[in-house]
Formats: structure tokens, C-alpha cells, sequence
């Protein structure tokens, strides 16, 4: 499944990306926590949105395997088709999907302004010390503000400002641009 990878990184992966490809398969099924991240992995850097089907599935589904969705998250950056952005946005609004924050940078990435408001109202002090909070730093990053977890403050800013704040140049380039970035 390394091997994968690197293939997929460097366009020289030998199968073409469909319902009936190896690592769509075990995409599909995702069990082993190795393997299916792994082909998740190397399905974003194949970059084909013929891998979209059984990525979008697997956040739609939404395995006990936080990895599975944080990887899928990423390689729909990678893969970087606005048909990811209603997934995105499903994943957003579900209080039990806890990719919060790679979801929100995917969709802002795509463009996507109204994944803020989104993103806005699942800020909770109930986030504080649990993976979830990422949310609070992604949003503070993205939008410029300092609000923390005070969803009325942020509320207040996008009742204000929303429909004016434009989403930063820096923050709509692909997923591996970003993270150069920081």
C-alpha cells in the first residue's frame, strides 16, 4: 500500500481509478485501520475524481475510525472537485462527526464561504480539550478572529461581516500548498 502511494504521487500508478480498482475496494469496505488508510491515502494523491464515489461514502457512512474520515478529508483536498462540497457540508452539520476541522479547511479550500456559518455553529465550550477544538483554530486562521469559543461573538461577526468576508486567497490553494505554509 506504500508502494501505492508513491505510485499515485508520481502518476505512475499502474490501474485506473474506478468502482472495480484494488484500492477502491478496500476504500469500500474499510476495515483494516492500516489498510484502508493507506488506499485512502493514495486515492487523493492518484487525484481523479473517479476516487470521489467511495470517498464521499466513506464520510457518508462514517466509520468509528476517526483516521479513516481525517484521510478521506484530505484526499478530497488533494483531489479538489466542488462535488465534495455538499459531503462537506453534510459533515459539518452531524454532531457525531468529529473531522471537523479538515472538513472545514477542504471546503473553504473549494471556495466554499458558507462552510464558516456552518462551522460557526458547531463552536461549543463542550470542543475544549477534545480533538473537536482544532474547529476553533481552523476558524480562527481562516477568518482572522480571535473569538475562541464564544459562539455568540462569532455568530455576531458573521451576522455583521458574512456576507462580506471573502474567504483568503492563501486558504483556496491545494491541500499540500497549505501545509507548506505552515
Amino acid at each position: 500500500m506504500v508502494g501505492s502511494i508513491g505510485l499515485c504521487m508520481h502518476g505512475a500508478y499502474p490501474e485506473q481509478i474506478n468502482e472495480d480498482s484494488n484500492l477502491v475496494r478496500i476504500v469500500r469496505k474499510a476495515e483494516s485501520q492500516t489498510e484502508t488508510d493507506l488506499a485512502i491515502i493514495a486515492l487523493g494523491y492518484y487525484g481523479s475524481v473517479e476516487a470521489l464515489p467511495a470517498l464521499h461514502g466513506l464520510l457518508t457512512k462514517r466509520p468509528n475510525d476517526s483516521f479513516h474520515l481525517v484521510y478521506a478529508c484530505e484526499a478530497l483536498a488533494r483531489i479538489r472537485s466542488p462535488k465534495s462540497i455538499p459531503v462537506l457540508r453534510s459533515c459539518l452539520q452531524d454532531p457525531k462527526f468529529y473531522a471537523m476541522s479538515e472538513a472545514y479547511r477542504v471546503a473553504t479550500s473549494l471556495g466554499d464561504k458558507e462552510s464558516t456559518a456552518l462551522a460557526i455553529g458547531r463552536v461549543s465550550k463542550d470542543l475544549e480539550g477534545k480533538n473537536s477544538s482544532f474547529l476553533i483554530i481552523e476558524l480562527e486562521k481562516v477568518t482572522g478572529k480571535k473569538h475562541g469559543y464564544n459562539k455568540e461573538k462569532w455568530e455576531a461577526w458573521w451576522r455583521s461581516d458574512g456576507a462580506d468576508w471573502q474567504i483568503p486567497k492563501k486558504f483556496l490553494v491545494a491541500w499540500d500548498e497549505q501545509h507548506k505554509q505552515y
